[in-house]
């Protein structure tokens, strides 16, 4: 409102300014032009040669008692060839106004100034004097702007009101919906009605419906990641609880020995489940991948690989890792690829039998992406339950190995923050599990 209203009275001072200019410069053209005609018709009803001068100028005749006004502002001078004066008004003096030809300005014995026109006959034999008092020019514009000011001053406050008026009644619709969504509780993630809502603010209601159903689709998710990870973590720590108080009973040392054996395990489990609460909870779908650059794939599984191979060895399995000679880099985080690639094997080692075999490969996928597949002889997993396992906490009904349930869900954002895209298929030959990971390569640099 205060934008509106000072661009209104800058808006009319600047019109006003313009309209006194541009009405002051008509009005001293037209003193002028007047100036003109009254010396070119003093010439016409003059003798050509000066011979018949008319009668002076009697201030007492009543036909002139009207034009008084005009005549103290005017005088005029008729002059012939020799310098004699044929005729003059009253209050004009008797010696020549001006010397000059044209317009002038002087200024008389009395301080006041003069606006003078002088003009010979086409014989040059006479020359008239015209002038006209500044004084009296200087009224007239005012007095046209005092009119144009006038109704302007009335009506400004009139359209300052109805502005006043206008914006009030048209902000009357935001803070209703600020009332009614400053009522509400903080737990309250209903849509806002649109039964009411003006069509100008219909798109920001329609918005914030869009973003109170995001907050409680992503608030149901925590709550339900919450409850399942407290009834995760009970599990684990009521069997350490458990093999504790087994392990303090013990009768004899083998028995306290397993005891404690199951204890470290239950402990193991614990550690993993919650380092893989906190990554879930660090990773949001939503964000973008942090601190990306240009990653080498073949380099961060080969290091994967090498990190993992420990654990292979215990199991007597056997780990080969294929990498085209020609993969381009990849952009992203190399923190969390290698995150992804760690589950990815981790998972095919521990779901494979002893003494079974994980392949790895990396190859040009298409025009411009990276394929990434971990391949297993293990169980698999049935096609039925492929879509489900991406979920958190979701592990197989039949399935005897130990494990969160989180591995797989971490993959799917971190692939999802890196704009790729996961695929579980069947492993060769219809065995074990095949993991076909694909993301797009890194543009080349120009240069």
């Amino acid at each position: 409102m205060a934008i509106l209203i000072g661009a209104s009275l800058l808006y009319w001072a600047l019109v006003v300014t313009i309209m006194i200019g541009d009405s002051a410069r008509d009005t001293y053209e037209s003193f002028d032009a007047h100036l003109v005609q009254t010396a070119t018709a003093l010439l016409r009803v003059t003798s050509p040669e000066g011979n018949s001068p008319l009668p002076a100028y009697d201030a007492t005749d009543p036909a002139h008692a009207a034009h008084d006004d005009y005549e103290t502002g005017f005088r005029y001078q008729i002059w012939n060839r020799d310098g004699t004066l044929l005729l003059r008004s009253l209050n004009a003096p008797a010696a020549a106004l001006t010397e000059h030809d044209g317009f002038s300005e002087i200024k008389d014995g009395n301080g006041k100034d003069w606006r003078l026109y002088s003009l010979w006959n086409p014989q040059g034999t006479v020359r008239v004097v015209v002038a006209e008092a500044v004084d009296r020019r200087a009224r007239l514009p005012h007095g046209i702007a005092l009119n144009l000011v006038k109704p302007m001053a009335l009506g400004l406050p009139v359209l300052l009101f109805l502005l006043w008026y206008s914006i009030q009644r048209g902000l009357l619709p935001l803070r209703a919906l600020a009332k009614e969504i400053s009522r509400r509780h903080a737990a309250s993630l209903t849509p806002v009605d649109l039964g009411a809502t003006p069509d100008e603010i219909r798109p920001m209601v329609l918005a914030l419906n869009d973003l109170l159903k995001r907050v409680e689709h992503a608030v149901e998710n925590e709550r339900c990641f919450t409850a399942n990870a407290a009834h995760e973590l009970r599990t684990p720590l009521a069997a350490i609880q458990a093999h504790l108080a087994a392990a303090r009973s013990a009768g004899n040392p083998e028995e306290r020995e397993h005891s404690l054996n199951m204890l470290q395990r239950g402990l193991s489990r614990s550690i993993r489940l919650v380092g893989q609460l906190l990554t879930l909870a660090r990773l949001d779908p939503e964000q973008v991948a942090p601190d990306t650059e240009r990653v080498d794939i073949g380099n961060l599984l080969e290091s994967t690989c090498a990190e993992l191979a420990p654990l292979a060895l215990r199991r007597n399995q056997t780990i080969t890792l294929s990498v085209d000679p020609n993969l381009p880099e990849a952009r992203g985080n190399p923190d969390m690829l290698a995150m992804l690639f760690t589950n990815l094997i981790d998972n095919a080692i521990r779901y494979t039998d002893d003494g079974g075999h994980v392949s790895i490969g990396a190859c040009r996928h298409g025009a411009a992406e990276i394929r990434v597949d971990v391949t297993d002889d293990g169980p698999g997993i049935p096609a039925a339950e492929r879509e489900r396992v991406f979920e958190r906490f979701s592990r197989l009904v039949d399935q005897s190995k130990p494990g969160t349930g989180l591995g797989l869900a971490i993959c799917q954002r971190v692939i999802d923050l890196h704009n790729g895209k996961i695929t579980l298929a069947d492993g060769p030959d219809g065995k074990g599990l095949s993991v076909l990971v694909d993301f797009p390569a890194a543009k080349r640099e120009a240069g």
